[in-house]
């Protein structure tokens, strides 16, 4: 996994993940509300995709599973979520 996500990072600069915001699941599961903010590295286009979600499942204090949604909305469905969802 470190592999592909370092190669599909060389193709942008400067590329950034805020956090909008956590909902913490349980006790193994945080979704991470994320805007990505990436520059191509060839074409210098600023870029901004606001709609990610990372689910971070952990055992122990440990990530053992990452799971990253494109759009929210996927992420909300799947988990059975509604976009008001906080913790």
């Amino acid at each position: 996994m470190a592999d592909g996500w370092r190669d599909w990072l060389r193709g942008w600069t400067d590329f950034r993940a805020e956090p909008d915001d956590y909902l913490v699941l349980d006790s193994d599961r945080i979704l991470a509300l994320v805007h990505n903010r990436p520059r191509g590295r060839t074409s210098g286009l600023a870029l901004e995709q606001r709609s990610v979600a990372n689910l971070f499942e952990l055992r122990d204090g440990t990530v053992v599973r990452l799971v990253i949604y494109l759009e929210r909305e996927t992420a909300f469905a799947d988990l059975g979520l509604t976009p008001d969802t906080r913790t």
